[in-house]
């Protein structure tokens, strides 16, 4: 995965009350394990799978 170290207001990660730390495993249930695997997600972001530092899995989700 892919951990967040910060969230800019206004975005995405932002928007969907993410915190830093978080580590990032799926966007849309696609697996996330590099920064090019983000930079290859193309459709709007619906669901974030991930898990925090210490062990909490939390899964966010953005409606349109």
């Amino acid at each position: 995965g892919i951990q967040v170290m910060r969230v800019t207001e206004g975005g995405i990660l932002d928007k969907a009350r993410v915190k830093a730390g978080y580590i990032i495993t799926a966007i849309n249930e696609k697996p996330i394990r590099t920064v090019s695997d983000l930079a290859k997600v193309t459709t709007q972001v619906e669901l974030i799978e991930g898990v925090y530092p210490d062990g909490r899995i939390v899964n966010y989700s953005l409606s349109r």
